[in-house]
C-alpha cells in the first residue's frame, strides 16, 4: 500500500472560473507574443521540431496556442512515485495530499541550537528524522552546502546518504549536472526520484535545467516544474501578473518536455517570494505566497495537472511566533486549496536555514491540517440523538459508549501541543513546545532504525560516488 496523506476532497478558490480563464488566455498571449528563452540548442531542435518558432540567435521561442493546449492535454493527472518500497509509494492524483521536507544552506544544530555549515555526516541522522515523521512524505536534501565535500559534488553524496537513510521518495535537482549519478543511483536502489527542472524568471530556462530535466523524463522519473519568481523584482508587483508570467514558464516546460515524451508525468511547482519594498528584502513568508500557492493549485485543477507549492515558509532565523503564525497561517491556506504536494518540513530563515526541531514542529503542524481536512463527519452514529436522548437535559456524556467509541476518531491529538493544568506544566520543567520538539528528535534519533540497502545495492552507491568524483574532480 502506498503513502496515506490527508485528502482535500473540497478544495477552495481564491479565483472565479472567469479569472481563471483571464490568466490562462493572457499566458497564451505572452507565449505567443514574447515567448520563452531557451538557452540550450537541443531544447530549442525539440520545440522547433515541434511547431515552435524559434530565433536561434537569441534562444527565444514562441508557443502557437494550440500548441501549448494540446501538451497540457497529455500531461497525466495521476501517477505513481514508486520509493524504496511500496508502503512508501506517493499516489499523486486529484485529491492526495503529500508533505514533504524543505532545504536549507545552513542547519540549526540539534543540541546546541547554533546556526552552522552541515557535514556528510549529518545528512544521515537527519534524513531518518525526516523518515520516522509520519506527515513528511518525501524526502529533499536537508542541507544545500556540505562543509566537507567539494560542491561539485555535494548533492550527489547528500542524495546517497538519503537513499541509505529513508525509504520514502527522495527530490533531486539538476545542479552540477547530478542528474547523471542521482538517476543510476535510483536504478541500483530500485525506486524513482521526483526530480525538478527550475526556470528563472522572467521567461528563461538555462541549458543545465532542460538537459537535467529531459533526462529524468527519459530516464522514467516524474518532473516537477519549478519556478521561482519574485513579485516586483523579476515579476510583476501584482499577484495576477506574476500567476500569468509564472504560468507562461510551466507551460513553456510542459511544450518541451511532452514534446520529447508525450505523456510524461509532470507536476507544476513554484516558489514565488515577495518583495518588501520599503527595505529592499525578499521575503519567502508574506501571506501573499499562500495566495500564489492556492492559485497554483486551481490552476492545476484548471488543467488536470498536479501541483506542488514549495510553501509554507518564514523568514524568521528562530522557532519563535513569527515562525509560528507564518507557517500556520501558510498551511491552511494551501492545505485547502487542492495541492498535492506541501513543502515546509524544517526550514527557517527563508530557505537559508533548516531545523530538525522545527521539522519535528513542522510534522504536527501538518497532521493538524489533515484534520480540518477531514471536516466534519455528519451520520446517524456522529449525530448522536439516541445519545442525547439517553443522557437528557441534566446528564453527561463522560460515561457513555458513544463518548468511549467515538472521542479519539473525532479529535486529533497533538503529541507536541501542551494541554496540561498550569501546576502540572511547571511541574514538568515549564516546557515550552520547543522543548518538547527538541526532545522529541533526540528520542527519535537515539531509537528509529531504517532498514539498511542490501549489501549489493550499498556498494553500488559507493561506485557511482567515485566515479562521479573521478569524473567531476580529476
Amino acid at each position: 500500500m502506498p503513502l496515506s496523506g490527508p485528502t482535500c476532497r473540497r478544495p477552495k478558490n481564491v479565483l472565479t472560473g472567469d479569472e481563471i480563464a483571464k490568466i490562462h488566455i493572457n499566458t497564451l498571449r505572452v507565449l505567443g507574443e514574447v515567448g520563452v528563452v531557451f538557452e540550450d540548442g537541443k531544447a530549442r531542435r525539440i520545440l522547433e521540431t515541434g511547431g515552435c518558432q524559434v530565433d536561434q540567435a537569441s534562444g527565444r521561442a514562441i508557443f502557437p496556442a494550440h500548441l501549448v493546449e494540446d501538451c497540457i492535454a497529455r500531461c497525466p493527472s495521476r501517477f505513481t512515485i514508486r520509493g524504496r518500497g511500496p508502503d512508501y509509494d506517493l499516489e499523486i492524483n486529484e485529491t492526495q495530499l503529500y508533505f514533504q521536507s524543505h532545504p536549507g544552506l545552513y542547519i540549526l544544530d540539534l543540541e546546541t541550537g547554533h546556526r552552522r555549515e552541515a557535514a556528510l555526516a549529518d545528512i544521515g541522522p537527519m534524513t531518518r528524522l525526516i523518515d520516522a515523521l509520519d506527515q513528511i512524505h518525501l524526502s529533499i536534501m536537508p542541507s544545500g552546502t556540505l562543509s566537507d565535500k567539494p560542491p561539485a559534488v555535494m548533492v550527489e553524496w547528500v542524495t546517497a546518504e538519503q537513499m541509505r537513510n529513508t525509504q520514502k521518495v527522495v527530490a533531486a535537482g539538476v545542479f552540477h549536472g547530478c542528474q547523471k549519478w542521482i538517476i543510476e543511483m535510483a536504478r541500483v536502489t530500485e525506486q524513482q526520484v521526483y526530480g525538478q527542472m527550475n526556470s528563472v524568471s522572467p521567461l528563461r530556462y538555462y541549458r543545465e535545467q532542460t538537459d537535467g530535466g529531459l533526462e529524468y523524463v527519459a530516464a522514467g522519473h516524474p518532473l516537477c516544474i519549478l519556478p521561482g519568481p519574485t513579485v516586483g523584482a523579476n515579476s510583476p508587483a501584482t499577484l495576477a501578473g506574476t500567476l500569468v508570467l509564472q504560468n507562461a514558464e510551466h507551460l513553456a516546460g510542459v511544450v518541451l518536455v511532452q514534446l520529447a515524451y508525450p505523456g510524461a508525468p509532470i507536476v507544476l511547482g513554484s516558489y514565488p517570494h515577495v518583495m518588501d519594498m520599503r527595505v529592499g528584502a525578499i521575503c519567502i513568508g508574506g501571506v501573499e505566497t499562500g495566495l500564489l500557492g492556492a492559485a497554483l493549485a486551481q490552476l492545476g485543477r484548471h488543467y488536470r495537472v498536479p501541483t506542488h507549492a514549495q510553501f509554507p515558509m518564514t523568514d524568521s532565523k528562530a522557532l519563535d511566533e513569527q515562525a509560528a503564525v507564518e507557517k500556520a497561517m501558510g498551511i491552511v491556506v494551501l492545505a485547502e486549496s487542492g495541492l498535492a504536494l506541501i513543502s515546509n518540513g524544517g526550514a527557517l530563515e527563508a530557505e537559508k536555514a533548516w531545523s530538525p526541531v522545527q521539522l519535528v514542529i513542522d510534522n504536527e503542524i501538518n497532521a493538524m491540517a489533515g484534520r480540518l481536512l477531514q471536516g466534519i463527519a455528519v451520520t446517524d452514529e456522529t449525530l448522536a440523538v439516541g445519545t442525547i436522548q439517553a443522557v437528557g437535559p441534566t446528564g453527561h456524556y463522560l460515561n457513555t459508549a458513544h463518548t468511549f467509541h467515538m472521542w479519539q476518531h473525532e479529535q486529533y491529538l497533538p503529541d507536541l501541543a501542551d494541554r496540561l493544568g498550569h501546576e502540572e506544566w511547571a511541574a514538568r520543567g515549564s516546557k515550552t513546545i520547543v522543548d518538547r520538539a527538541r526532545e522529541r528528535a533526540l528520542s527519535i534519533l537515539a531509537t528509529h532504525e531504517v532498514p539498511p540497502l542490501p549489501d549489493e545495492q550499498d556498494r553500488a552507491l559507493d561506485r557511482i560516488l567515485q566515479a562521479a568524483e573521478g569524473e567531476k574532480l580529476g
